[in-house]
């Protein structure tokens, strides 16, 4: 078999000789109009979904020495390769190797080396897929803050959607909680982002997730407590971090029945500090601004 100059791409995947934009992962020979002068083996490496790739991991492959039955590292730079070479941003591996037996071997620090079932080239072999596991990692959890309101949880690690509830994450200062997994893929079976929806009740937000929160292969998450400080100025309504005459705007439109206030909202609106919002709140934020009043701790964080 003749063997043309095999390049590589900017990821080390091989380039198809005479085709700079030939994709490895994708491409049908058969239309090209062009006689192979190759044949690759290739796949993606993931963890828990396919949609959740592992870049950097170790590829290497090995062919079969007929006469000695032993199993050698395939001599890539014969063919102009790389071998072992590193999978892409997308966890992907390519190459384009002569006849023979071969079997590939994943590895990656943090996951089990995983060695594929020995194949033939011919035929191709365009699916060898390797699904990494982690057994160790104890999955973190981060939250943030959405401008709808809503919170968003992502852990480290994807994780079992039915250990992740009201039941392993205690949540102090929402009621009427719903926590809805955000799966990266349809059909996906684990998820590493949930949705907190609810109604707030006080200014900071604790989430408390426990070690019953288990990822998908089973790790405990790690028992922790993440807080949402929401910065809130007295008399600041509109929350433009500054107390003035549009909060008194804002303020008015609320007691006409006009525009509805959130809960971080009405804190800001009740400037007089007596627990409830009313007209006298609006009064004494004018009151402030005309400087009838200079003792008030309007315009200050709560």
């Amino acid at each position: 078999m003749t063997h043309g100059g095999v390049r590589l791409g900017p990821d080390g995947l091989p380039i198809l000789p005479g085709d700079e934009g030939a994709d490895m992962l994708n491409r049908d020979a058969s239309k090209d109009g062009r006689q192979r002068n190759a044949i690759d083996p290739s796949g993606i490496v993931y963890e828990a979904v396919k949609g959740n790739r592992v870049e950097n991991a170790t590829a290497t492959i090995y062919k079969l020495n007929e006469e000695t039955g032993e199993w050698e590292i395939w001599n890539a730079a014969d063919y102009e390769q790389q071998n072992p070479l590193l999978t892409n941003s997308e966890g992907a591996y390519a190459w384009l190797t002569d006849e023979g037996k071969f079997r590939v071997t994943i590895s990656k620090e943090g996951y089990e080396t995983q060695t594929s079932e020995e194949f033939d080239i011919p035929p191709e072999k365009l699916d060898l897929n390797f699904s990494f596991v982690d057994n160790t990692t104890h999955p973190a959890l981060t939250v943030t803050a959405e401008e709808d309101g809503t919170y968003t949880l992502k852990f480290s690690k994807f994780m079992q959607p039915e250990t992740v509830s009201t039941d392993t994450i205690a949540i102090d200062g929402l009621t009427d909680v719903q926590i809805t997994p955000v799966y990266l893929d349809e059909g996906d079976a684990y998820a590493d982002t949930f949705t907190v929806s609810g109604t707030q009740c006080k200014k900071d937000i604790a989430f408390a997730v426990s070690a019953e929160a288990l990822s998908y292969s089973g790790v405990s998450a790690e028992a922790d407590t993440v807080t949402i400080v929401n910065d809130v100025v007295l008399g600041d309504v509109n929350g433009d971090g500054t107390a003035d005459v549009r909060d008194v705007t804002a303020m008015q439109r609320c007691l006409a029945d006009a525009q509805e206030l959130s809960f971080l909202q009405m804190l800001a609106a009740d400037t007089n500090q007596d627990g409830t919002f009313d007209i006298n709140d609006a009064t004494c934020l004018q009151s402030v601004l005309a400087e009838y009043v200079t003792d008030s701790p309007v315009g200050l964080p709560l």
